[in-house]
């Protein structure tokens, strides 16, 4: 994968995620749902099918989403 990816997963693993959100656009209260939403798609970008969620297991990481 390129550029988006990477940068998403370096700002993970260095604990600097919030520096992904534009902070511009973002509402109050919406900067926690919005770290889970970079680390579902991380999850679902990883580089090892194996690790990739199945489309229960997203559904079901969206719905929990839904109700944070």
């Amino acid at each position: 994968m390129g550029g988006l990816d990477r940068w998403l997963r370096h700002l993970q693993q260095a604990g600097d995620a919030r520096d992904a959100l534009d902070r511009g656009i973002l509402k109050e209260g919406e900067e926690e749902e919005m770290l889970m939403v970079i680390r579902i798609a991380l999850v679902c970008m990883s580089d090892l099918p194996a690790d990739r969620p199945s489309s229960d297991e997203l559904e079901a990481m969206l719905t929990q989403l839904h109700s944070f």
